[in-house]
């Protein structure tokens, strides 16, 4: 399972080539208007057409595997002689762990041994940094994540993958067990909307992650964040987790920092332990 958003130049900017037709008929039809003749037109449609699509690479079966998002994790399949299936989820932000929450089911439910899960986010186009700024949701100086003055983020690139098996198989087969996941889960804000979370829509994940995982929000003390550097969604974020711990214990001591959607619940396996 590859978490996956088509972000890039690279996915979309190769498209250009695929457009050269448009662009010619719109260039001929304003040179023609202009008064050149058609000749003359077309000697410099020619000469246009090579530097239009000198930077972007011939298309052909690779090029689906950058742009087409069912062929993403069938090449990765396919270069490691994998025999499993694989796919793709699109979560947004949180596909890479997204798509580890349904690897973790599927081993849970038995339908695999093993898993291959992960995502990658690589370079940022006009396209997410146009409609980000168009939203506000982009940090207009530096970046603050859970501060008062969060004011929006920087877009980033990035990578990373996990190989997930049921703990006792790792176990019985002498791998390294780095972490535990003994819990996790996905919601929605339903008609919250997409760019104002709602607190229960976090609360939502936070109790059936703990459902699952068998204990409880207020044995926890510090959890990873998402941190979108807005100030509506820190502020939602720092509130459902409070929240959450609250109605749990009371007397819960604070807790550091705060978790994203989907949630998975992690327990790190102590040093000298076995596996």
């Amino acid at each position: 399972m590859i978490g996956n958003s088509l972000t890039g130049e690279f996915s979309r900017a190769n498209t250009l080539r695929l457009r050269w037709p448009y662009v010619r008929r719109t260039v001929a039809s304003a040179l023609l208007d202009h008064g050149w003749d058609e000749e003359e037109a077309e000697g410099f449609l020619a000469t246009l057409e090579t530097s239009y699509k000198a930077p972007f690479p011939r298309i052909d079966e690779d090029t689906l595997a950058g742009g087409l998002s069912n062929t993403i994790a069938g090449r990765v399949c396919n270069h490691f002689d994998l025999g499993g299936g694989g796919y793709t989820v699109d979560g947004a932000c949180s596909s890479s762990l997204l798509s580890v929450a349904t690897a973790a089911t599927a081993l849970a439910d038995g339908d695999l041994d093993a898993a291959l899960a992960g995502g990658v986010d690589l370079s940022i186009d006009p396209f997410e940094v146009i409609g980000f700024a168009k939203t506000g949701a982009l940090a207009t100086g530096e970046m603050k994540v859970y501060d008062k003055d969060s004011n929006g983020f920087w877009p980033g690139e990035g990578s990373g993958a996990l190989v997930l098996m049921r703990e006792e198989d790792a176990i019985a087969q002498g791998r390294r067990v780095h972490a535990l996941i003994t819990g996790w889960a996905v919601s929605s804000d339903g008609r919250g909307g997409i760019t104002r979370p709602e607190e229960s829509g976090h609360r939502l994940a936070l109790e059936r992650a703990y459902a699952r995982a068998g204990y409880g929000i207020e044995t926890i003390g510090y959890f990873e964040g998402h941190g979108t550097g807005t100030a509506l969604g820190d502020a939602t974020e720092l509130a459902a987790l409070s929240g959450a711990r609250t109605s749990a214990d009371p007397t819960a001591p604070p807790q550091r920092s705060a978790p994203s959607r989907p949630t998975s619940v992690t327990r790190r396996r102590p040093p000298g332990s076995p596996g």
